[in-house]
């Protein structure tokens, strides 16, 4: 069996951003997201697709950080998941490549500051981290979180 292109370039892109640049997006406690800003793609047809990673303080999640693929129709102001995966302390515990269904993007929301991020290179914080590991960003980002609480 052949592996379709589309698939081959996934994958390569996944392991960018894995150490990659990532942008603090924000977060209400006990979340903040991020998003790789050396790797977003114009997929045609006004979307982009880009990494986002989501870290979280909650105990009693089984994982701390969730790095999500996700693609953002600009025009439309909607965005899905295509690919999920799941981290604990740095140690990858599963993930799955089941794309979700397109979901418009409500305002004053965090899909649309990532709407902004990716679509109009809008960032309000301003606050990158340069060459960190994904499954790193649960170090950094713990005193993030605490002080939006």
């Amino acid at each position: 069996m052949k592996t379709p292109p589309a698939a081959i370039a996934l994958l390569l892109i996944s392991e960018a951003a894995l150490c990659g640049s990532w942008s603090y997006i924000g977060g209400a406690y006990p979340h903040a997201a991020f998003i790789e800003s050396t790797t977003i793609l114009d997929e045609g047809q006004n979307t982009k697709g880009f990494w986002l990673a989501m870290v979280n303080v909650d105990k009693s999640l089984p994982f701390d950080t969730v790095v999500n693929y996700v693609q953002v129709d600009c025009h439309q102001r909607q965005l899905r998941a295509l690919q999920s995966d799941f981290y604990l302390r740095g140690k990858r515990m599963g993930g799955d490549v089941i794309p979700t269904l397109w979901q418009h993007i409500i305002p004053d929301s965090m899909g649309e500051s990532y709407l902004l991020f990716v679509c109009q290179k809008y960032d309000p914080m301003n606050y990158a981290i340069p060459d960190t590991p994904a499954m790193e960003l649960w170090k950094i980002a713990q005193p993030l979180i605490k002080n939006n609480k």
